[in-house]
């Protein structure tokens, strides 16, 4: 836990494409998979990524 509140984490300031850059993508699908999590956008759109 930061000690000041208002104190950003790192996993807030990534996203998924500077992760991917550093990550290989297989690596970042197994990551979100395990966890139960999918991309937000539906209905035929582009995937996040």
């Amino acid at each position: 836990m930061p000690s000041n509140p208002g104190a950003a984490r790192l996993c807030d300031l990534i996203s998924l494409g500077v992760l991917t850059h550093w990550v290989p993508p297989e690596v970042v699908e197994d990551a979100i998979a395990e966890h139960g999590r999918q991309d937000k956008r539906g209905g035929g759109a582009l995937p996040a990524r």
